[in-house]
Parts: structure tokens; C-alpha cells; sequence
């Protein structure tokens, strides 16, 4: 009786010993893509001031901008093609569109992450301006040839400045969100040279 308790013992330090460090990076990816999942939800879905003004800030632009310079690892080209793609198909839009959109600007997101990741956060606003404004005028210049008329721009400008006005409260939040993902991964280290 001793000898199983004493080898369920050595199996349970030795599943712990395999297992703990996988727990702070399966949990740190979880609470990402819970938070993108979230992100993705209040993109799509009309709520509250949205169903009422058809303003709708670009979320899923600012999270892949944001992720693309800051932690590109954590969010892979496959993940913002699905996303994409997923965003179309519930939205209602041609198949395809804002995926692409989102690959080219994450694309050039990471070719300018150097340059980007020294400069203020003014210049990073600027930058994230800019972009907004060229995804936004690119996905309503797609959609309004796939839809054989010319779509509305008033709302166009009007989500793009209401997504850059919200840029700055959107940067603490990913900026507490990538810290504690860095914290989760400090202890998957420290477990692992333990």
C-alpha cells in the first residue's frame, strides 16, 4: 500500500514537473485570443451608439496594428487571414476583401516595426492615423466595386476618426494585456530553467 502511494507520488510530481510549464503559455495565448476574440465580437456586432449612428470603430484594424509592431508572434498571418475572412463571412461582405486588407496592412505593420518601435507615441498615433485611413478608404473602395454602387463615405470618415480618436485608450489596454502576457511567459521561463 505504501509502494503505490509512494509511486502515485513520483507520477504526480513527475505529470507536474512535465506540465506546470506549459500552463503559462497555453493560459497566456488563451487570455490573447479570448481578448481578440472579444475585440472581433464588438467589430461585427452592432451595439448600443453603432446600431443606432452605423458607427462602428475599427477594432480588429487597431489590434492587428498594435500586435503587429509590438508582439508580432503572438498573432501569426493565418490568425488575421481567419479573422478576416470570419469578419466578411458575418458581416456579409465579399469573402475575402478584409482579410487581404488586414494580411497587406499587418504586412507592413511588421516591415516598419523597427523604425516604429523607437518613436513617440504621437508618431505612432500619426502612423496608426494613417494607416486606419488607408485600410478604411481601401475596404470602401473594394466593397463598393464588389457591390457594383458607390457606398456611402461620410461613415467611413467618421469610423476612421472615431477609431483614431480611441487609439490612445486602446494602447493602455493592449499595453496591460501585453504585460501581463510577458509576465505569464517570464514564469513558463523560470519554470522551465527550474
Amino acid at each position: 500500500m505504501v509502494n503505490i502511494f509512494i509511486q502515485r507520488k513520483q507520477h504526480d510530481a513527475e505529470a507536474e514537473r512535465l506540465f506546470s510549464p506549459m500552463v503559462p503559455y497555453f493560459v497566456s495565448f488563451a487570455i490573447f485570443y479570448l481578448c481578440m476574440s472579444v475585440l472581433f465580437f464588438l467589430n461585427v456586432l452592432p451595439t448600443g451608439y453603432a446600431s443606432f449612428t452605423g458607427m462602428q470603430p475599427a477594432l480588429l484594424f487597431a489590434a492587428v496594428f498594435y500586435w503587429s509592431i509590438f508582439y508580432p508572434a503572438i498573432l501569426p498571418f493565418w490568425a488575421v487571414f481567419f479573422l478576416g475572412i470570419c469578419f466578411d463571412l458575418i458581416v456579409g461582405l465579399p469573402a475575402g476583401g478584409t482579410a487581404f486588407l488586414l494580411l497587406g496592412a499587418q504586412w507592413l505593420m511588421r516591415t516598419q516595426q523597427r523604425f516604429l518601435l523607437g518613436q513617440s507615441f504621437f508618431t505612432l498615433w500619426l502612423a496608426f492615423g494613417l494607416m486606419c485611413y488607408a485600410f478604411l478608404f481601401a475596404q470602401w473602395a473594394v466593397f463598393s466595386l464588389f457591390s457594383w454602387h458607390m457606398i456611402p463615405l461620410v461613415p467611413v470618415v467618421l469610423n476612421c476618426l472615431l477609431t483614431i480618436l480611441l487609439f490612445p485608450f486602446i494602447v493602455v489596454a493592449f499595453h496591460k494585456l501585453r504585460n501581463l502576457l510577458f509576465v505569464l511567459q517570464k514564469r513558463q521561463q523560470d519554470a522551465r530553467t527550474a
